[in-house]
């Protein structure tokens, strides 16, 4: 699970920019964790189906996202946290038959795949992006931060 060294509890005041139930996978594995997915200000955070969500699937996940959302505003056990500043490249991608997945690419030379359409996130990911004062790069792909190595896509 990747996190930053240095996570910073969201403010309770600060509302997610962009959410969505979606599944979420780290590297090039078949399988990932579903649960919720929140787009911040600074950062995008996966926090996993647990307990009755995940044993009432969707509906579980619908009943969960204000508790899932609070989870997001901190690290802890099931969340998953990409700081915007540890970002390098956000891009469209594939999953097997599956179209509609976004790619996210760190740093440290971290991979994941996040079960959301890339172009219904685009523009608030450059919201969140400029927000930071980080200035991201259009490309055939997707959006690469600028000054950043490019990052190539790994094989689906």
């Amino acid at each position: 699970m990747m996190q930053s060294p240095a996570i910073v509890q969201v403010p309770a005041d600060v509302r997610p920019i962009k959410r969505a139930m979606a599944l979420f996978t780290e590297g090039n594995v078949l399988s990932g964790r579903q649960g919720n997915l929140f787009l911040f200000p600074d950062r995008i955070a996966h926090v996993s189906a647990r307990g009755a969500a995940a044993a009432f699937g969707l509906l579980g996940l619908m009943v969960s996202r204000s508790r899932a959302e609070r989870r997001a505003r901190g690290a802890g056990h099931g969340v998953t946290t990409l700081m915007l500043r540890d970002v390098i490249a956000v891009r469209a991608a594939r999953y097997g038959l599956r179209g509609g997945m976004l790619d996210v690419d760190t740093r440290a030379g971290g991979h994941y795949r996040v079960g959301v359409k890339y172009e219904q996130w685009r523009d608030a990911l450059r919201q969140a992006f400029a927000s930071q004062g980080i200035t991201v790069d259009d490309t055939a792909d997707g959006l690469q931060v600028a000054g950043a190595p490019p990052s190539s896509a790994p094989p689906a």
